[in-house]
């Protein structure tokens, strides 16, 4: 009686057993969705300091409203790609700048410039769009398929003769910080700044190892 009840207890276990493993097979790992979707996508660009002397060199900052998938690490590529900044100087001269691959993964994109003449500049941002596919993110990902939609923005650079002097820097302190903190401290914020991305990169990095 004793044999006929292990040899039952095992064999519920056999049977249990595969049907965890066939279930796990057939489940498929992908959730991608049918119809696929059209994802908006909201463009922004930014120059600074603005405005700036003739012969001095801005900071111009690119990005897209969204990161382009949740998966996006420093470890890998999932990223938005062709970014395009178009220069109209004064005069007229137009002059073009091609990203094909932004490694930022928050989708931002730096650039330098510096203006030769005087007058206002015209910038413009313009992305567009990208079919998000198997080869350029994560085949689990639930937006294989999707594409996001092409979007731009405009603004302008005041050049003038005369350079601008740049803000004093504030050190960051070398006591216990306290509140407030004021803007006018370039120096502390620009510190906070960089290591809270520091933080978050981390943070999703090590998320991304756990899950």
């Amino acid at each position: 009686m004793k044999n006929l009840r292990k040899t039952s207890a095992i064999l519920i276990v056999t049977i249990l057993a595969i049907s965890i493993s066939a279930s796990s097979v057939l489940v498929p790992n992908t959730s991608a969705h049918t119809p696929s979707w059209d994802i908006p996508t909201f463009a922004y660009i930014n120059a600074a300091p603005n405005p700036i002397g003739v012969g001095q060199k801005a900071s111009i900052i690119m990005w897209i409203d969204d990161t382009y998938d949740p998966s996006s690490l420093l470890s890998n590529t999932y990223r938005f790609r062709n970014y395009q900044l178009t220069i109209t100087a004064p005069d007229g001269t137009v002059t073009t700048q091609n990203f094909d691959y932004v490694s930022d993964p928050t989708s931002a994109q730096p650039y330098s410039f510096t203006p030769p003449q005087v007058g206002t500049y015209n910038l413009t941002f313009s992305f567009p769009g990208q079919d998000i596919t198997v080869d350029n993110d994560s085949p689990t990902s639930v937006y294989v398929n999707d594409t996001y939609l092409p979007s731009s923005a405009q603004t302008t650079l005041t050049v003038q003769e005369d350079p601008v002097n740049a803000l004093p820097a504030t050190p960051l302190p070398t006591e216990y910080w306290t509140r407030p903190i004021y803007g006018t401290k370039i120096g502390t914020l620009t510190g906070l700044l960089f290591l809270l991305t520091g933080w978050v990169l981390v943070r999703r990095a090590t998320l991304a190892t756990i899950l």
